[in-house]
C-alpha cells in the first residue's frame, strides 16, 4: 500500500503538466511546427517553472539547411479553463481507478504474500522473540513478581470458592456470589495486563489496569455494604444488556449484521422495565445499582471512588514519566 500511495502521489503531482501538455500540443500543431521531443519537453518545463522570459532552443544543428523558427504562443482564459477541466476530470476519476486497481490486484497481492510468508513470517517471529527477550531481561524481575502475585490471588480465590460451596449458610449469599465473580474477572484482567506488558504494549496494559481498578472499587463497595447492594448489582445486568442491545441496533445493523430476534428483544425490554419499576429511574444509569447507596441520582465512577475511599488511586492523578 505504501508503494501504491507513492505512485498515486506522483501521478497527482503530474496532473498540471499533463493538462498543459495537451493544450500546448494543440497550439504547436496549429502553427505547423514540428518540435523535437526534447525541445517540447524543455518548452513545457519553461512554461511550468519559468518567469516569463523568452524561450529559445538550439538543437546544435549546423549546415546550409539550418533555419531559425519563431513560435508565438498565447494562453487565454479559455486555455486556463481547459487545463482546469482536464485536472478536475482526472482528479474525479482517481477514486474509481484506485478501487479498480485494488480489486484486480488484491488477489495477486494475497498470492504473493502467501508465497513469501514462510520467510517473512519467520523473520517477524525472530524480531518479536528478540524484543521479548530484551524486555524480559530488563523487566523480568518485576513481571515475575506480578505473575507470582496473580498465582497467589488465584489460589486464594479457589480456596474461598471451595469454602463457600461447603457452607450451608445462606447469609450474605448474594454478596459472596458477586465478590467471587468480581474476583474471577479481576484475575482474568490481571492476566491480560501481564500479557500486554510481556509483549511491550504498556499503554494497553494501563487501559486494562484501569479496568482492574474499577473492579476493585466495585468489590470494596459490595463487601462493605449489605445484601441489598449486591442484589441491585446483579439485577443491574438487565440495564447493561439493554444498552448493549441498543448499541447493537444503532451501530451494527446498518453494517449488515442480523437483528436480534423479536422474542429476545421483548425479553430484554421486559427485564429492563421490571428493574426500573422495582428500583426507580436512577437505576437505569451506568452505575445505577449504587444510586440509592450513594444518594446520587446519576452516580459516576468518581462517586464510587469517594465512597470506597480510593480517590487517591484515580489514574488521572498519577504522574507517568516517559523513559
Amino acid at each position: 500500500m505504501g508503494q501504491l500511495q507513492r505512485v498515486l502521489n506522483e501521478q497527482v503531482a503530474g496532473l498540471p503538466r499533463l493538462a498543459l501538455r495537451r493544450v500546448l500540443e494543440q497550439k504547436v500543431r496549429e502553427q505547423g511546427i514540428n518540435l523535437p521531443s526534447a525541445a517540447f519537453e524543455a518548452l513545457l518545463d519553461h512554461l511550468l517553472h519559468g518567469k516569463g522570459e523568452d524561450f529559445s532552443w538550439n538543437d546544435d544543428h549546423t549546415g546550409a539547411d539550418r533555419q531559425a523558427k519563431r513560435l508565438e504562443i498565447c494562453f487565454g482564459e479559455d486555455d486556463a479553463a481547459k487545463v482546469e477541466e482536464i485536472c478536475e476530470k482526472a482528479t474525479t476519476a482517481i477514486p474509481g481507478i484506485i478501487e479498480d486497481i485494488l480489486e484486480k490486484s488484491g488477489a495477486g497481492l494475497l498470492k504473493s504474500l502467501k508465497g513469501r510468508w514462510n520467510i517473512e513470517g519467520a523473520a517477524q517471529c525472530y524480531e518479536v522473540d528478540g524484543f521479548r527477550d530484551r524486555l524480559e531481561e530488563r523487566w523480568g524481575e518485576g513481571l515475575n513478581l506480578l505473575r507470582m502475585l496473580l498465582t497467589t490471588v488465584r489460589e486464594l480465590g479457589q480456596e474461598t470458592v471451595k469454602r463457600f460451596s461447603r457452607s450451608k449458610s445462606k447469609k450474605y449469599a448474594s454478596r459472596r456470589f458477586v465478590l467471587v465473580h468480581l474476583h474471577a474477572r479481576a484475575c482474568q484482567v490481571a492476566e491480560e495486563v501481564i500479557a500486554l506488558l510481556e509483549n511491550g504494549f504498556a499503554d494497553g496494559a494501563m487501559a486494562r489496569w484501569r479496568t482492574l481498578h474499577e473492579l476493585g472499587i466495585v468489590a470494596a463497595l459490595i463487601e462493605d455494604a449489605d445484601e441489598e447492594l449486591a442484589v441491585r448489582y446483579m439485577h443491574h445486568s438487565a440495564v447493561d444488556l439493554k444498552k448493549q442491545v441498543d448499541d447493537y441496533d444503532r451501530t451494527l445493523i446498518p453494517l449488515g449484521y442480523a437483528p436480534i430476534t423479536q422474542r429476545e428483544r421483548k425479553r430484554i425490554e421486559k427485564d429492563y422495565a421490571h428493574a426500573i419499576q422495582r428500583y426507580g429511574k436512577p437505576f437505569g444509569t451506568d452505575y445505577g445499582w449504587a444510586a440509592a447507596r450513594l444518594n446520587e441520582p446519576r452516580p459516576t465512577f468518581q462517586h464510587l471512588q469517594t465512597a470506597a475511599d480510593q480517590s487517591g488511586m484515580n489514574s488521572g492523578n498519577c504522574i507517568l514519566k516517559n523513559w
